[in-house]
């Protein structure tokens, strides 16, 4: 580096130093202080949680989601929204386990199956369940916009799939393999 420049180049980083504030020494920030920050492409990536609240504490309660009330207790208006219905979500992904779990207990109490019957079948139901789950995944991620009446951000429609998708899965276990279900 010649002289001239390692001259310059100090003197600039010399001015930035006694500079009180970047705007001050020259440079333009992107944002005014205390501004919000700006969202780049909203619908493309998942919203971080609120700031406000500490580890991303959801202030609405979570309720387990039902077919009247997908969204459990959630409020689309609400501040929180985007958290509350993650947290739904995972509880929805619960209560498909659950099902599988009572599907499992109901296959032991069926007579007419033999011990190895009970444990091929129950086999099957994991390899269909992991398969299913794969399939729900791919289409909430592909499709979730495209479905009548979701919002319009692609990480709030994913959810929103996934629930109903959970919702519609824990009751078709329930009916078809369930203690109901099936002889």
């Amino acid at each position: 580096m010649s002289g001239r420049r390692l001259l310059l180049c100090a003197l600039g980083w010399a001015a930035l130093a006694n500079a009180p504030t970047l705007t001050e020494a020259g440079i333009a920030l992107a944002q005014e202080p205390g501004a919000s920050p700006r969202q780049i492409a909203p619908d493309r990536f998942q919203p971080a949680l609120d700031a406000g609240q500490p580890d991303g504490e959801v202030r609405a309660a979570i309720v387990a989601p039902t077919k009247e009330r997908p969204f459990g207790a959630c409020v689309m208006s609400a501040h929180d929204w985007i958290a509350c219905i993650n947290a739904t979500a995972t509880l929805s992904d619960q209560s498909v386990d659950e099902a599988e779990r009572r599907v499992e207990g109901a296959l032991a109490r069926r007579p007419k199956l033999n011990g190895f019957l009970r444990q091929s079948v129950a086999k099957a139901l994991a390899r269909l369940d992991a398969d299913w789950r794969a399939f729900r995944d791919r289409e909430c991620q592909d499709l979730a916009l495209i479905e009548h009446g979701l919002p319009s951000s692609i990480y709030e429609a994913r959810l929103v799939c996934r629930i109903r998708r959970n919702l519609e899965r824990a009751e078709a276990l329930e009916a078809r393999y369930g203690e109901a279900g099936g002889g």
